[in-house]
């Protein structure tokens, strides 16, 4: 359809007066940047393309700047060395420290830093391109290909307007022809539902007396080239007389699928008088879905953009009282304060994330890594998103709130808590100013003590009063402590290379353990005695002589890997009386979970040890009289009784509490880390550098193809921080899964979880094909009678919807109504039939943005038992499993693509998130999504070739051929772009990618930081 050439007369006249015109029609142009399309593929690509998105970044910086052609501009520099243009003295100055410039220079022979190059440009401004030229080439730019292009783009855009303009005395229905939202009456079989056809009429009136004019046609765009929903009721086969007299025209929606549809429309007319024919355009639209679902989950009011702005100064502080359960420990160990230096902040506030890279290569960062510039290296990384996290913290600044008084507290009102965004826990600070005194009254910190679900409770100095209904600023601190203990790990002394930097001269076994010596092991879960990849890690654990490398427990979705590490941890305990093991996890819900399986060790055998500042109603209560608990809060047991436990469990911070306290380095002989792959390498390093000697063993557990750390600062993210110790070590060649199987690492293979057709596409894309399906089939084959299979027997499901990214106020979270209310539809069928006996804990939601799970949670309370469902990200879903899965991608704007892959966000181009999200499933997996916007990415595309083929797609038809293999090059999406740019060169050869400099996105970061999880567990 492509293919097909664009009629000339659209550029003329912005429509064609030729009936039956074979040409096309459906072109679509973009105002942002000139671009036109010729289809809505092209048109969804080119929203994805670079030219775009720079355009429309440096529209909104013009609009928070707006330019003035007749005011003086900022003097403009032009740099021979690197032919390029610098506006500004502060942009100059960035330029001459910038790695392009030094490079460039030192090649030349020349001090980066001398002007010499340097040369003051006289500019005149274009008013077709909007833009700054040097005056010297204006001429030139004129005549050039991309100001042309412009003029062009500008003539079709004018053209479009007049078409949209009544004329010559016919006036036709003001602005666009809206049907509202048509209800959808099918079941989830898309191809037979019971129509509902929605007609709107548009009204044509001749306002002048006496005129000879005629409608000759009224012609969709698409036709008769394109499949439309919306349908002429009747065609104009003769010319139709416009007397003064109002003519209506019916124009019929028939409703194909859910989502949204737009179409223009054009009236063709003819004055006989003159000889002259004429055209008026309007614009159709339709929304297809539950009208109760969009008026209720509507966005509030528009979205406001948040504006960044960095924080003043709080000058005075008057400290707040602590909660007692900080106080309550005694500790041996003081805790480094390792503030940020001074040095290194001024760096991390340089406007480019490239211009801090730079200078922390040049001037921080240790020339190279290994383990004697370990600690240094990380301590810069961590410095790095300590900034960050400080920054994006501010977005939750709160402004003319006000405090409830239940002395002797003070309680505040904080949207997002429950949602742990922001995330507060027992001890933070938090800081509150009258709203009176802004800018210059002294600042109160606030003590957390006590949290509830939408609000917490501080304790202040005594000398801080509330009056009734006074308002106040608050600001939320940044918790340092878990930081404190990475920085504290990393400035110890322990830096073996066997631990650090493993290589074959450090192995002190070569062999995998034999199948006799496995035998000899009491094995406690019979299960793990008929798996001979569990078994193996087990036996290789328990055989590891002191001071080994670590072992790895490479464990893919659904393969028992916290089993096996808990039957390695017992084998130990059984294997060598004077062993002692502290086990870590970076949550607490994973801590808890390794504690809960180890229960028969009993209390004197087993401590699970929480920070002093986690509620404590937050633990499972089996794991009460497990754990040490003093007035209320959590506690550490003394030293000496401390000493006595053999098994140890808690999170990686809370690793750090035994050396605090005084426990000697040495005193466990393995220290056991489990989702290793889910935490900071630092993280990791608390338990390891500040407890191990040289004979301690480390045994690793996770999946470097799942979720990763967490890391905000894509600075830090650059230099390694964002790669977790299990994915680095793995990386080596010591821990080649074939050739160390058994001295270093053990590889699970069989799945416990998944039926084989959600488990076969990640296992051929992720795991070289190697798993093995061993669910239990009363599981994973209960579901395939569901209404909402597309295809029986495939428990696989692709619902293709045309939706809208929506934001509203001032969140800037996305949400997309029409997948909200599909999501709401299918658990709705899942419930309701009761041959599936499903419960609702059995079903669980995943949404990569914060502010779609809070309108499917909404939209879902109103099911009975439907608020037992959970819903939240993929970082939340983790190393759990439900009967169903229900995905809502809610992207379906390739405008915000580009947002979010800089952010992290989203499952475009993030296979770790898209593994973990599609890998939760046992029985039936639903993904919702709109298929132009994840077909960008080659994984989600195979991934949605392999549904189409298998017959699990419901909704529109993709629009490209799903026989066609993907190519696995990370370049894939601009292949697709590139190919799009092909076509529409054709078109005036418009999409010729525009240089625009572009500058940090403070506010588009701020933007980002509510969707982004927050810190680790303490």
């Amino acid at each position: 359809m492509d293919k097909i050439p664009v009629c000339r007369r659209l550029f003329e006249a912005g429509s064609c007066t030729i009936p039956f015109c074979r040409f096309n029609h459906n072109v679509r142009l973009c105002t942002v940047c000139g671009s036109i399309c010729k289809s809505d593929r092209t048109w969804q690509l080119h929203l994805a393309g670079f030219k775009h998105l720079n355009a429309q970044r440096a529209r909104e910086r013009a609009r928070r700047e707006p330019q003035n052609p007749s005011e003086p501009r900022p003097e403009t520099t032009s740099c021979k060395l690197c032919g390029c243009l610098l506006y500004g003295p502060m942009v100059v100055s960035s330029h001459l420290r910038g790695r392009r410039h030094i490079e460039n220079a030192l090649a030349a022979g020349k001090s980066p830093s001398s002007r010499d190059d340097l040369h003051t440009v006289e500019m005149k401004w274009c008013d077709t391109c909007e833009r700054d030229v040097p005056l010297n080439d204006f001429t030139f730019h004129c005549q050039g290909v991309q100001h042309r292009r412009m003029e062009g783009s500008k003539s079709l855009a004018a053209a479009l307007r007049e078409a949209e303009e009544d004329k010559n005395g016919i006036t036709v229905a003001e602005g666009d022809v809206d049907f509202g939202i048509v209800p959808w009456d099918s079941h989830f079989a898309e191809d037979e539902p019971t129509r509902t056809v929605a007609s709107r009429e548009i009204f044509v009136r001749n306002t002048v007396p006496n005129s000879d004019i005629v409608l000759l046609d009224v012609r969709l765009a698409s036709f008769p080239l394109f499949s439309s929903p919306f349908k002429m009721r009747s065609q104009v086969t003769r010319p139709v007389a416009l007397d003064n007299v109002i003519r209506a025209i019916a124009i019929e929606f028939y409703p194909q699928h859910l989502g949204s549809f737009e179409e223009r429309v054009t009236l063709l007319f003819e004055d006989r008088r003159l000889s002259q024919r004429f055209v008026v355009m309007r614009t159709l639209k339709a929304i297809v879905g539950d009208a109760a679902d969009y008026e209720e989950l509507r966005p509030s009011a528009p979205y406001v953009r948040p504006k960044w702005q960095a924080r003043n100064d709080v000058g005075e502080v008057i400290p707040g009282e602590a909660p007692p359960a900080l106080s309550s420990v005694k500790w041996v160990v003081p805790l480094p304060l390792a503030k940020i230096p001074l040095n290194l902040a001024s760096i991390l506030c340089l406007g480019s994330d490239r211009e801090v890279e730079d200078k922390l290569r040049s001037t921080v960062l240790p020339r190279s890594f290994n383990a004697d510039t370990y600690g240094a290296h990380f301590r810069v990384l961590l410095h790095a998103e300590e900034k960050k996290m400080e920054d994006d913290l501010q977005v939750y600044d709160m402004q003319d709130t006000t405090l409830t008084k239940d002395y002797p507290f003070y309680s505040v009102q904080v949207p997002g808590l429950a949602e742990k965004r922001p995330s507060v826990i027992v001890g933070d600070s938090i800081l509150v100013q009258a709203s009176s005194s802004a800018g210059s009254g002294k600042w109160f910190e606030g003590r957390v003590h006590r949290i509830r679900q939408l609000a917490v409770e501080m304790k202040f100095d005594s000398s801080f009063f509330a009056l009734s209904g006074e308002k106040f600023s608050v600001r939320f601190e940044l918790s340092r402590h878990p930081l404190r203990r990475m920085h504290q790990a990393l400035s110890s002394a322990f830096k073996q290379p066997r631990i650090l930097f493993p290589l074959d001269e450090h192995l002190k076994t070569i062999n995998a353990p034999k199948s006799f010596f496995q035998s000899e092991l009491r094995i406690v879960n019979r299960n793990i005695a008929s798996n001979e990849h569990q078994l193996l890690a087990v036996a290789a654990i328990v055989k590891q002589p002191p001071g080994s490398v670590p072992f790895i427990v490479f464990g893919p979705p659904g393969t028992g890997k916290t089993v096996t590490i808990i039957e390695a941890i017992r084998q130990v305990l059984n294997w060598d009386p004077e062993a002692k093991i502290l086990a870590c996890a970076p949550s607490n819900s994973a801590a808890d979970l390794l504690a809960e399986r180890l229960l028969d060790l009993g209390s004197t055998v087993l401590l699970r040890l929480n920070a002093p500042s986690r509620p404590l109603d937050l633990i499972p209560t089996a794991l009460r009289k497990f754990s040490s608990v003093e007035n209320g809060h959590f506690t550490i047991p003394d030293l000496t009784a401390l000493k006595r436990f053999r098994v140890i469990v808690s999170t990686c911070i809370s690793a750090s509490l035994p050396f605090a306290v005084g426990v000697p380095r040495g005193h466990f002989s393995h220290i056991f880390v489990d989702e290793a792959g889910q935490a900071l390498e630092p993280e990791i390093m608390i338990p390891i550098k500040t407890m191990a000697d040289n004979d301690t063993n480390v045994v690793l557990s996770g999946d470097p193809k799942q979720l990763g750390p967490i890391v905000r600062s894509s600075v830090a993210i650059k230099f390694g921080l964002g790669q977790s110790y299990l994915a680095r070590l793995m990386e080596l060649p010591l821990y080649d899964e074939k050739d160390y199987r058994g001295v270093s690492i053990v590889k699970l293979l069989k799945n416990w979880r998944s039926h084989p057709a959600i488990l076969r596409f990640p296992n051929e894309r992720f795991y070289k094909g190697d798993l093995e399906c061993h669910a239990d089939p009363l599981v994973t084959h209960s579901l395939l009678r569901s209404h909402a299979l597309v295809k029986p027997d495939f428990p696989v499901v692709f619902h293709a919807i045309a939706g809208k990214d929506a934001r509203e106020a001032q969140s800037p979270s996305f949400f997309n109504i029409g997948e909200v209310s599909l999501v709401k539809r299918y658990v709705q069928d899942l419930l309701g039939d009761q041959r599936l006996r499903l419960d609702p804990e059995q079903i669980g939601v995943i949404s990569p943005y914060n502010a779609q799970c809070r309108r499917i949670r909404l939209s879902l309370s109103k099911i009975v038992r439907a608020d037992r469902i959970k819903i939240g990200s993929v970082e939340e879903f983790q190393g759990q499993e439900r009967r169903v899965i229900i995905i809502s991608a809610v992207r379906s704007s390739l405008d915000f693509i580009k947002f979010d892959l800089k952010h992290t966000l989203g499952f475009v181009a993030n296979p770790r998130r898209f593994n973990v999200a599609i890998t939760r499933a046992q029985a039936l997996l639903i993904v919702i999504g709109d298929p132009k916007v994840l077909s960008l990415d080659p994984l989600w595309r195979s991934f949605m070739n392999y549904i189409h083929t298998e017959g699990g797609w419901t909704g529109p038809v993709p629009d490209w051929d799903t026989s066609e293999g993907v190519p696995e090059s990370a370049s894939y999406d601009k292949q697709r772009r590139a190919k799009a740019e092909q076509e529409m060169t054709e078109l005036e050869d418009l999409l010729k990618s525009l240089v625009i400099t572009t500058s940090e996105d403070r506010a588009g970061d701020a933007e980002a930081a509510v969707d982004q999880p927050w810190r680790p567990d303490e």
